[in-house]
């Protein structure tokens, strides 16, 4: 079994996209609400009304009009959820035809409720020009992506990707537990490189079993665009939020390519075949530094939107 450190870009796994483009931020509550009041309106069904931002003491508004935090991430939402509200929003700006998640295949039904056991069937038509969620694998792509620069990168084909071990944009490891210290650098300078671009709550101070808060203090999200972009200007690929994908969660993340693959190559693989679980990706502002790097793997139940920090971010077709 792979560590769930690893990622998705295995060696000798080759990967094609067809083109898509994928947002800078997360979805913020201010758009969430003003999408899913209208949706409600149409006959949409969420079995969360979401929360404003997220934070350790539970204050954060659920389901209410945005207030001063509306510019904070979307939380407390299940994959679900996403998956209709990613449906009424292409509904909403563009047309319910290119609306992308169906019940079973291509010629299904819009799925519009989130509480239905449809969504245990969800087929994900990708030609369509509507709003959905990122497969896992182009979340790592785009979290990783350097294109011609080596810096604390591994080169895939013709182009660089972030290391494993690093939040998204950084130039440095990320400190953890087991980490040899690169020449020069200490526990401290780790900790303020991954400051510089994610919203986390510990770091790795160097001791053994132990943490270290962050001085001051993060007890909650912050605004979307907070910390500095990756290499694609996006923000909060680290931190912040975790970030629901789209595919089924298996601990290999090539149990089920060969359902993807075409002379050698994954055409837009989406997981896993069978299952529960849907990824997450990216780590939170309540983890540690270590838990939102770009190769970390997690998984809950689809209906799941308590526990922890999850939002997510959008992507469509080009």
């Amino acid at each position: 079994n792979q560590p769930d450190w690893k990622g998705v870009f295995l060696s000798g796994r080759k990967v094609k996209f067809s083109p898509y483009a994928i947002a800078k931020h997360e979805v913020t509550y201010e758009l969430w609400y003003e999408v899913r009041e209208w949706a409600e309106k149409q006959g949409y069904i969420f079995a969360n009304k979401g929360s404003e931002g997220d934070d350790e003491e539970g204050e954060s508004k659920v389901g209410e009009a945005p207030s001063n935090r509306k510019k904070e991430p979307v939380s407390t939402i299940s994959w679900n959820d996403a998956i209709v509200w990613c449906n009424a929003y292409t509904h909403k700006t563009r047309r319910e035809s290119e609306c992308v998640y169906k019940v079973g295949n291509a010629n299904g039904a819009t799925i519009k409720n989130a509480t239905s056991d449809d969504l245990k069937n969800t087929f994900a038509d990708i030609s369509k020009k509507g709003f959905r969620l990122p497969t896992e694998a182009e979340w790592e792509y785009a979290a990783r992506y350097q294109g011609e620069v080596a810096d604390n990168a591994e080169k895939y084909g013709d182009i660089y990707l972030t290391k494993l071990n690093s939040v998204a944009g950084a130039k440095k490891p990320t400190g953890f537990e087991g980490l040899t210290l690169p020449q020069g650098e200490d526990w401290e300078s780790l900790r303020d490189e991954a400051s510089k671009y994610a919203v986390y709550c510990l770091w790795w101070n160097g001791e053994e079993e132990d943490v270290s808060d962050l001085d001051p203090k993060v007890t909650k999200t912050q605004d979307v665009e907070s910390k500095q972009p990756n290499a694609l200007g996006l923000f909060d690929m680290s931190g912040n939020v975790w970030e629901w994908c789209f595919d089924i969660y298996n601990k290999n993340a090539n149990s089920n390519d060969a359902e993807y693959l075409n002379n050698g190559v994954l055409i837009n693989p989406q997981g896993a075949k069978t299952g529960e679980a849907r990824v997450f990706r990216g780590g939170s502002f309540a983890e540690e530094a270590g838990y939102c790097v770009v190769g970390k793997r997690q998984n809950k139940p689809a209906n799941t939107a308590t526990g922890q920090a999850i939002g997510f971010r959008l992507v469509c077709a080009q």
